[in-house]
């Protein structure tokens, strides 16, 4: 029983009326997902989606936000009941009617967040993607219930990457909440306002939008067949999209991964400088790769874990939540061609036959490091010269007082550009000539917000490419200072 000494009088009455059927109707939209619908009635009745629900339905978001997503009998009769609507067209609204497995629809759920550090429940819950150009075309923005689908990554409709995050202040976009005090405005970006209608639209390639149409379907039915993988269930593939995502993400280097960017690019046929716009850590770089690696499946699988020296792919398994032993078998099966990998020690033949080889040449790491008075390049001397003689990366790295990653790091660079790109002093931003900083803008351009964490692009992506164009390495703050996100804020500050 509502006090009236709690709530305004005007408020209280307008709970009261929830009592029996709603004083008022809303026809929901083509593929409104339900809980818009609940944020547009609340807004209706100039209410909070809790107390509008708690008191027209009797059901207290604050237990669990995502109810709605699977709702009760009970509860779907209730809502019809109150509504006008039939129970199927509240189910319509729901995501009874497709099968979950694994987490798959929190949001992300193809990013490489999943396999590096698992979000947070309740931020998950509330972020989420649109497409700008059906909130363009809404006369009243509602959100579509496959944009709730946590992996999704393309507009059916319209055939562009979704949205994750503001374009105007780079945060996440999130959803709202049922069990919010406050109205939910749909279609603006609740940390600045921005209208979301008016960000632009990526268009995405055919092929990804092929493989997420199979997806869906596979998804609705719990169970299919999916080139090139043949017969497969819904769980099955969730945990081989987990594998590809470790294979590349977990315990690898920068460099492999923009080497092994840059061939995917090249294979579907896309511009090369293409390779800076996608996002690779979200959800959409994820089903890029897996079109890629599905159009010579198991091949390229097996050339990616080659490439990244990659974690073998029980060790992978190993580390998967909510795997059962009759998951894992059926996985094990599907990928039977690529189990026998195993993982070298970081690419050690590479990088220790360039270290021979610069020993060979009459280099003394050893003696190098006596001379060097920097603290940090003495310390990569010294790795250098225990590796040269034959200590392993982990003995190294302990004495280092660092990780084995960071080490394969620096032999990776240093095997790919030479000794210099990891011993020698980094270059500042006017050491580079002009014509070297027209070419790296010009190229960097491409990237958008090429400091976003989404997208991957961090001064050590333009560090990689600068060493490969040029032969020289420049300095954290001078790649930093080369990212578009970074010049827009210069010129900004020098305008005010």
């Amino acid at each position: 029983m509502w006090r009236s000494d709690v709530y305004p009088t005007e408020v209280y009455q307008r709970l009261s009326v929830l009592a029996g059927s709603l004083p008022v109707y809303l026809e929901p939209a083509a593929d409104e997902a339900l809980t818009s619908w609940f944020y547009r009635l609340a807004a209706m009745l100039d209410l909070s989606p809790l107390n509008f629900i708690r008191q027209a339905f009797g059901i207290d978001s604050r237990r669990d936000v995502e109810w709605w997503r699977r709702p009760h009998k009970d509860q779907i009769i209730v809502i019809g009941n109150k509504t006008g609507l039939e129970p199927e067209h509240v189910v319509s609204m729901t995501m009874s009617d497709w099968f979950s497995a694994r987490d798959d629809e929190r949001q992300g759920r193809f990013s490489a967040q999943r396999v590096l550090r698992r979000p947070a429940r309740r931020a998950a819950e509330r972020s989420m993607v649109v497409c700008s150009c059906c909130l363009r075309d809404d006369d009243k923005p509602y959100i579509r219930r496959h944009w709730m689908i946590g992996w999704l990554a393309v507009c059916p409709l319209h055939q562009c990457v979704l949205v994750s995050d503001c374009p105007s202040c780079s945060l996440d976009l999130r959803a709202g909440s049922l069990g919010s005090r406050e109205r939910v405005v749909i279609g603006r970006c609740d940390h600045c306002g921005f209208t979301l209608g008016g960000a632009s639209a990526r268009p995405a390639l055919a092929t990804v939008m092929a493989l997420q149409d199979q997806l869906l379907e596979l998804k609705r039915n719990g169970i299919g067949t999916l080139a090139p993988l043949g017969p497969i269930d819904w769980p099955t593939f969730t945990t081989i999209a987990d594998v590809v995502m470790s294979a590349i993400w977990v315990d690898t280097s920068d460099h492999a991964r923009e080497t092994l960017f840059g061939g995917i690019i090249r294979d579907l046929g896309m511009k090369p400088d293409q390779r800076l716009c996608i996002e690779w850590p979200a959800n959409y770089g994820t089903l890029l790769i897996l079109t890629w690696m599905f159009a010579d499946w198991p091949s390229r699988l097996e050339q990616t874990l080659r490439d990244l020296q990659s974690l073998g792919i029980e060790s992978i398994l190993d580390r998967l939540p909510v795997l059962g032993t009759e998951l894992r078998k059926r996985t094990l099966d599907l990928l039977s061609s690529a189990r026998d990998y195993r993982r070298c020690e970081s690419g050690a033949e590479r990088w220790r036959n360039w270290l021979n080889g610069l020993v060979d040449a009459g280099l003394d790491f050893r003696a190098m490091a006596r001379k060097e008075l920097d603290q940090g390049y003495n310390v990569r001397l010294t790795v250098l010269a225990m590796l040269a003689e034959g200590s392993s990366m982990a003995d190294a790295a302990a004495w280092a007082r660092l990780k084995p990653t960071t080490i394969g790091r620096w032999l990776d660079i240093g095997s790919t550009y030479g000794l210099h790109a990891i011993i020698a002093k980094p270059l500042r931003r006017n050491e580079l000539t002009l014509d070297q900083l027209r070419d790296m803008e010009e190229w960097l351009a491409f990237a958008g917000r090429s400091s976003s964490p989404k997208t991957g692009w961090k001064p050590d992506h333009a560090r990689t490419e600068i060493a490969a164009r040029f032969g020289v390495l420049i300095s954290s703050a001078a790649a930093q200072s080369l990212l578009p996100k970074a010049r827009m804020r210069s010129r900004s500050a020098s305008q005010s």
